[in-house]
């Protein structure tokens, strides 16, 4: 599945929504783009934090709406 990616943050395994606005969607996805999280209208002031290893995960801004047909195990594409 083809996704537009707002920002991508390679090799890390937390994030903050300080600075997100929060239409946003955050995806984590592991070394081989398949999705292990989904996180949908998440409030200001949130901290994820992924038990996976830092070098193999990514995390992925999406616009909202645009992970609607998103599931875990997922594989992407980013454009």
């Amino acid at each position: 599945m083809n996704i537009n990616v707002n920002k991508i943050y390679k090799n890390k395994n937390s994030f903050n929504t300080f600075f997100n606005n929060n239409n946003d969607y955050i995806i984590i996805n592991n070394k081989n783009n398949a999705i292990l999280y989904i996180y949908r209208n998440l409030p200001k002031y949130k901290y994820i934090k992924v038990i996976e290893d830092n070098k193999n995960t990514s995390i992925l801004l999406l616009p909202k709406d645009t992970s609607i047909g998103l599931k875990i195990g997922d594989v992407i594409k980013i454009n």
